[in-house]
């Protein structure tokens, strides 16, 4: 007779989960968020986001994918309220050191771990923020299984997403770059390619490098999109622009700490937007024409038109 998963309690009551596609500004976003008062500096939390890959997939059942991520996740907050696996690499987006509240999160390493840590963290408000990449489309079982998270999603223009993608390099690295961490599949004649190439698994060879860029920004992108539109009135799930980050700093990071709960350390704010170059102007329109015109060189007609028809979406759906 096969099992069923069951959740445990929840140690950590209050759980942020950033997501987006790959280049859609998690990091400063999360960084950002970091300012907010009992805002943790972020986790990347990349077994939960490749548990919600292999359900997406079929090579992993949903229900089992989702509660196996609420089980890592949690651990991962725990860990996080104990002083374990703190990152105190200097320069990290996500280390310690950088936080307006080091010298808190490194004096956990000397206190009382299990329930008392728990309680600790807990009546403090603390607020454990995890990072994952393109996880939205499997965000509703996860959630099911999991009440604890809010979620943030960000997303950015497609055009200047799959720019940088191909700036990168991920039209040629992944499943090559031993530091290129993505989930890969077995192609059609045994050559890796990345996960979310699946549905073309047997075009991606010939493919160029920017044409596999805009193609996965392209299907990742409407994913996204779609998802938000299903989540719409959960209010467990917040919507950003990259672009709103970049040209209202203020007031976009006012909208997410009512969202979280919080409110900003406003010094510690302040003084990352400075060291962020923020506000910042938006590519004008020669701009996104020379970023076309990169993509056009190397990349089919039919995919141009998918973009262009992608971003004229994004845009409108920001109106």
């Amino acid at each position: 007779m096969p099992h069923t998963l069951h959740n445990k309690p929840e140690a950590i009551e209050r759980v942020l989960i950033v997501d987006g596609v790959s280049r859609s500004g998690k990091k400063l976003l999360c960084q950002l968020l970091a300012t907010l008062e009992h805002v943790e500096p972020f986790i990347y939390a990349s077994i939960i986001e490749k548990l919600g890959y292999l359900a997406q997939l079929e090579l992993l059942d949903a229900d089992v994918a989702a509660k196996l991520a609420a089980l890592y996740g949690d651990e991962l907050a725990y860990n996080r309220a104990v002083g374990r696996d703190l990152n105190t690499r200097r320069g990290d987006a996500s280390s310690v050191l950088d936080s307006p509240r080091a010298d808190e999160l490194l004096a956990r390493r000397e206190l009382a771990e299990g329930d008392a840590a728990i309680q600790r963290f807990n009546e403090a408000s603390g607020v454990a923020l995890l990072m994952t990449h393109a996880l939205l489309p499997a965000m509703p079982p996860l959630l099911a299984a999991w009440p604890a998270p809010r979620v943030i999603h960000i997303a950015r223009d497609p055009l200047h997403v799959a720019c940088s993608w191909l700036e990168r390099g991920w039209g040629e690295r992944i499943g090559r770059d031993p530091r290129a961490f993505a989930l890969t599949l077995r192609g059609p004649d045994g050559e890796a390619l990345p996960w979310f190439a699946a549905p073309y698994a047997a075009e991606y060879a010939a493919m160029s490098a920017a044409e596999r860029c805009v193609r996965a920004v392209c299907d990742l992108t409407a994913a996204s999109l779609d998802s938000l539109a299903t989540l719409r009135g959960d209010d467990r799930v917040m919507s950003l622009r990259f672009e709103s980050l970049l040209r209202a700093p203020r007031p976009t990071m006012a909208r997410a700490a009512a969202f979280v709960g919080s409110r900003a350390d406003e010094a510690a704010l302040e003084a990352l937007l400075a060291r962020s170059a923020l506000p910042a102007e938006l590519p004008d329109s020669s701009q996104r024409e020379a970023a076309i015109a990169t993509l056009e060189r190397s990349v089919s007609e039919t995919t141009m038109i998918r973009l262009r028809a992608l971003c004229e979406r994004y845009a409108a759906e920001a109106a």
